[in-house]
């Protein structure tokens, strides 16, 4: 192994001058220079899209370690090297302090090198940073030497204590998962994780799992890290066979399960509940809390028929959280959502005060169901608050399972499905608050691999198939792959108290956590540490995988950056097809699925146009409704000719819409750096439901910092909406009266 394999990066040299360190800066930061002395920390301010540069004269041969850890606001670190090359680039999250591993940087040459600490976010922020320790060249060599032989002794345990699976594919038998039931015992909660969202062969082995945990151990529940509200329509499926599994799994929110494995999945379970000598039914279940519409329109649906009184009083708010803009889409004010928020616990609190009463007028099983949709929405407007926990989602998962346990009653087994971050047992974890609440009762195991393909969503949020080769030396994914095996399960559980192999495992590693990805932030982002014999009972190994398969249609088609406004008429194209230089979409950065699976239709209409020839029209005619989504027309620009400007964005409407609830809203977003974005006067408030055709138009301010800027309609619900005659145009300078 070289030492890149301990976590050290490489070629990088740092050393220490005789009386402490010398940090200078470069001219243009000659503001930030401070001063760094071994183990005593320095506290800096750093203004929004700022960088604060220390220069370090140093050594080659020596071992430097250094903390970074950033308070208010995420922080970029890297380390250049005399020529300016990055050797080291890491993504530091604001309050996720179980990361925060200490940097160990291995001098190879000597010379002056750049710590730089970066601020990409659109507020202001302080960091921390220090130099823990220094090595001569020798003692570095010495630790190097010392945690050669700790990965060693690791890979040499697991290769002696690894559980060899036949296959990842369900219905293939549980002979070789049978020393499973040692490790889960008599677990109420097995938790599966995945170090990526989308691996054919993670998800397979999990099915298969699964219903060994059925068929062996009186499992009758699947929990899955999606949202709670919508997966009542798997669970309708599951259960009864009605509605239609892919639909349901295409409005998830979640591009993560839209996959045909996920799909035969649902249908085994579905296939088990038709067979009349299965008794007990599984169940399926979300137990995530990020999207507010369909839990506010579950909670005042109810409330009309138990209180219509207090439905009337809610009516206004409900119905705007209803709309699935609302929350996800717009920046509402920070005033709003904290009223919100205010609202949603107060109805939480109404469902308690007043369950004797809810419950004669409808029944106990429907009002657990109708406050835990309310208890959804207040954890969603919670975890919008300004100043909000980023933890705050981990407790509320670990909460609606909790809920979920109650409601199968005492003697209820559930297996989760979810990523390894929530279900790793590390503070402010999911898993974490599960094992305070459950101990023992809860097993927990990883999954990873050494190399393969996988499917995830790209930064500009477009969805394809990614391949990666063998895991880096030193990470748990290549301590695991040394031992070679295809398939296998790791137990942590049976791991020695102590010795070189439990040092090493116990140590804060590198590990894969890939959701979204890019190739070229695989560090930032995707390599964090673990310290996996404490995170995880046991490990799920797969030498070699491939891309889990999308739903036949489920995909979004990608934005495309123009570099400027075009086909604002509508004159280009063919009816009944999609305009061209448009993307058939609503204004979610996560809505991945295609319109058409979510029952909207865009085209070019010729059907009564407010100018020339042609507008745009978005239809959508549903009998049942799956999810909750909106459908739209959008296109995106090039903001640099807009920065530092005042924008308009004007255009004609007109709708076809009956009943409240279908709607239209001409919307207007500037993206800037690292996804942070602004979204401007969508009158949420004052929906476009006029038949005839009106201008409507929205003001907008692109700062220095914008990349693109999106805009569209957005049709909420069914009926149609009709686009025409778009403008985009600069109004003012920022600073200056319009």
């Amino acid at each position: 192994m070289n030492e890149e394999g301990f976590g050290f990066h490489r070629p990088f040299a740092l050393a220490i001058l005789v009386a402490g360190i010398a940090v200078a800066a470069s001219p243009q930061d000659s503001a930030n220079i401070r001063a760094l002395e071994l183990e005593k920390p320095v506290e800096a301010r750093i203004p929004a899209y700022q960088h604060h540069v220390y220069s370090l004269k140093l050594s080659a041969g020596q071992l430097l370690t250094f903390s970074v850890v950033p308070q208010k606001t995420d922080l970029f670190v890297d380390v250049l090297e005399p020529d300016g090359s990055k050797v080291l680039s890491e993504w530091r999250p604001s309050g996720e302090r179980p990361r925060f591993a200490p940097f160990n940087v291995l001098a190879k040459a000597s010379g002056i090198y750049r710590i730089q600490i970066r601020n990409e976010a659109n507020a202001a922020g302080t960091y921390r940073i220090r130099i823990d320790e220094l090595l001569t060249a020798r003692a570095a060599s010495e630790r190097i030497a010392a945690q050669t032989a700790r990965a060693e002794a690791a890979a040499g345990w697991v290769a002696a204590n690894a559980i060899p699976l036949d296959t990842v594919e369900p219905g293939s038998g549980f002979r070789d998962l049978q020393p499973l039931k040692d490790l889960i015992g008599d677990s109420r909660i097995v938790a599966l994780g995945e170090s990526t969202h989308g691996t054919h062969e993670f998800f397979r082995l999990k099915h298969r799992i699964f219903e060994f945990l059925v068929s062996e151990m009186g499992f009758t529940v699947l929990g899955m890290e999606t949202t709670m509200p919508e997966a009542f329509d798997l669970n309708r499926y599951v259960l009864s066979g009605e509605g239609d599994p892919v639909k349901a799994l295409s409005n998830t929110h979640y591009w993560k399960y839209d996959t045909e494995e996920v799909l035969g999945l649902v249908q085994w379970m579905r296939q088990y509940n038709a067979n009349p000598a299965h008794s007990r039914k599984l169940k399926f279940y979300g137990f995530d809390m990020q999207f507010a519409a369909r839990a506010a329109r579950v909670t005042v649906s109810y409330l009309r028929r138990v209180d219509p009184k207090e439905a009337a009083i809610l009516q206004r708010t409900l119905d705007l959280l209803s709309n699935p803009l609302a929350i996800e889409d717009f920046a509402l004010s920070k005033t709003r959502i904290r009223q919100f928020a205010a609202t949603a616990a107060a109805i939480v609190s109404d469902f308690d005060k007043r369950k004797q009463q809810y419950v004669q007028r409808s029944s106990t099983p429907e009002w657990s169901v109708a406050r835990q949709h309310a208890q959804i929405l207040a954890q969603c407007m919670e975890s919008l608050r300004p100043g909000a926990d980023g933890a705050l989602r981990d407790r509320y998962m670990a909460e609606n399972i909790e809920w979920i346990l109650r409601e199968e009653g005492g003697d209820a087994k559930i297996a989760l499905w979810a990523h390894n971050f929530h279900i790793a047992v590390q503070p402010r974890r999911m898993g974490d608050y599960l094992r305070k609440k459950f101990g023992n009762a809860m097993a927990v195991f990883g999954m990873t691999f050494n190399q393969g393909g996988f499917w995830a969503i790209t930064e500009t949020y477009k969805l394809r198939n990614f391949d990666v080769g063998p895991a880096r030396d030193g990470t748990l994914e290549a301590t695991l792959a040394a031992a070679r095996p295809p398939i296998a399960v790791i137990p942590f559980r049976k791991l020695p108290n102590a010795g070189p192999a439990a040092e090493w495992l116990s140590s804060a590693l590198r590990a894969r956590e890939i959701g979204g990805y890019e190739e070229a932030t695989e560090e930032v982002y995707h390599l964090p540490r673990v310290r996996a014999a404490q995170a995880y009972d046991a490990m799920l190994f797969v030498h070699r995988t491939s891309a889990a398969q999308a739903l036949a249609g489920g995909l979004r088609a990608a934005m495309i950056k123009l570099p400027a406004p075009t086909n604002l008429g509508f004159e280009t194209g063919e009816p009944e097809q999609e305009p061209p230089d448009w993307i058939a979409g609503a204004p979610r950065f996560w809505a991945t699925a295609e319109q058409k699976e979510l029952g909207f239709h865009v085209a070019i209409s010729e059907e009564q146009p407010h100018i020339g020839r042609k507008s745009a029209v978005i239809s959508r005619t549903l009998e049942t409704l799956y999810g909750e989504d909106a459908g739209g027309l959008e296109q995106m620009v090039d903001a640099h000719t807009y920065r530092g400007k005042r924008i308009r964005l004007r255009a004609a409407v007109r709708t076809e819409v009956a009943e409240t609830g279908n709607q239209a809203h001409l919307w207007l977003r500037v993206n800037g750096k690292d996804g942070d974005s602004s979204f401007f006067d969508a009158k949420l408030d004052h929906p476009i439901t006029a038949r005839e055709w009106r201008y409507y138009e929205i003001l907008g301010e692109v700062d220095q910092h914008a990349e693109t800027i999106e805009y569209g309609l957005a049709l909420v619900g069914s009926g149609r909406a009709f686009l025409d005659d778009v403008s985009l145009r600069v109004r003012a300078q920022l600073g200056r009266k319009p």
